[in-house]
């Protein structure tokens, strides 16, 4: 559906209803009083409203007996897409004995269904072709740490040695900081800009939502930057090089490896957390842009914001500042896990604290035996970037 989905649930009794001229079945609930009181709940639309229309052409159609509205054709094709807009034109051409446009239908959904069918062959098998190369890159790791266990490249011994100047508290105040900021920007700062903005650019709704996600996310995180560099500036010792960025090697590398196996890793920990939680928890604050709208710029802000700036901001903080601070005074695997647990808990999503958790290891691991920042970057940049598109073809009609 165009705008807001109803939420469908089964009957107890299903009966499949066959509709003239087209070889198929439709779902149909056999409760036509339950599926007119779900309508009423869903819209809860003034009829002079664009949905409130729909709403109304819908129970009439599916009245008894039936009610045909005028311009229903045209209200249905603008504001249905898909499946809704199939079966309500079914529904409506049957009633008005409009049986030829029957085969025109039919050739319509076949050609929705292979669309689907090939944007479920990405979404299914990317993923399933990622899990069976990440396991067997997992396989081969794993041999070469029990054969050549010193010079394996799952060998602590090979990361870059790091010290910092700072003291173990200069830590903890960067993320007091770092807390303090985020919640007064997100709680007064980012609510005032977003209503100026809203004044300021007349721009389409997707449009400017997705504007303020992007602007939002940087002026929310960007002030960490200066809290830090101020947090050490006191130390004499102080360096950027904490910070490592090379652009020469085989950075890129470890980056494109390291996405690769951290697949199989975050598809298991995601499947077992969503078992547990059983749908609960959070889900992805960027799903209904993608699903509320076809224009590509809205698109375009939202994959820089999680594709280009979340990458470069969230590795500079975490892997930059946090984890090197935190080997300095911990052993190397527990200051690995507790960095990955705090770039978890920064996503405020208990659905995805283990599954991130687990990503933000395999990105500090990559760091730690590289030694460049742009391992980290690219690889949560091809993460963050997967993940959007296939969000991108879940929101297609």
């Amino acid at each position: 559906m165009a705008g807001d989905r109803p939420s469908f649930r089964k009957s107890k009794s299903p009966r499949l209803s066959w509709v003239p001229g087209l070889d198929c079945c439709w779902y149909t609930g056999g409760q036509r009083a339950e599926a007119i009181t779900l309508w009423e709940q869903a819209a809860d639309l003034a009829p002079e409203t664009s949905m409130g229309f729909t709403n109304e052409i819908l129970r009439g159609l599916w009245a008894d007996p039936v009610l045909l509205l005028p311009n229903g054709e045209a209200q249905l094709r603008r504001t249905l897409d898909g499946w809704y807009q199939n079966f309500a034109l079914a529904r409506l051409f049957h009633a008005q004995q409009r049986l030829d446009q029957f085969p025109i239908l039919k050739l319509q959904a076949q050609g929705q269904s292979e669309q689907v069918l090939q944007r479920l062959l990405w979404i299914n098998g990317v993923p399933l072709l990622g899990l069976t190369v990440g396991s067997l890159l997992w396989l081969g790791l794993l041999v070469q740490w029990l054969g050549w266990r010193s010079q394996a490249v799952l060998s602590w011994a090979n990361a870059p040695p790091w010290e910092v100047p700072w003291p173990a508290t200069v830590i903890w105040q960067v993320l007091v900081g770092w807390f303090l900021t985020f919640a007064v920007m997100g709680q007064v700062v980012l609510p005032l800009f977003a209503l100026e903005l809203q004044r300021i650019l007349p721009l389409p709704p997707e449009t400017l939502q997705a504007l303020q996600v992007l602007l939002s996310y940087v002026l929310s995180v960007i002030p960490a930057i200066p809290i830090t560099l101020w947090a050490i500036a006191p130390y004499p010792e102080r360096s950027l090089h904490w910070f490592r960025i090379q652009w020469g090697g085989t950075w890129w590398l470890w980056g494109i490896l390291g996405y690769v196996a951290a697949i199989p890793l975050v598809i298991v920990t995601s499947l077992i957390t969503q078992r547990l939680l059983q749908g609960q928890g959070g889900g992805n604050p960027l799903l209904p842009i993608l699903l509320e709208g076809q224009d590509m710029i809205p698109k375009l802000l939202l994959w820089l914001t999680v594709g280009v700036a979340a990458p470069i901001l969230e590795e500079w903080l975490f892997r930059g500042f946090v984890l090197p601070s935190l080997r300095a005074f911990l052993p190397s695997g527990a200051a690995l896990i507790l960095s990955a647990l705090l770039f978890a808990i920064a996503h405020l999503n208990l659905a995805d604290l283990v599954p991130l958790t687990v990503l933000g290891i395999v990105l500090g691991f990559v760091y730690l035996r590289s030694g460049n920042l742009l391992t980290a970057i690219t690889l949560h940049c091809l993460w963050n970037s997967g993940s959007f598109l296939t969000l991108l073809l879940l929101g297609q009609p």
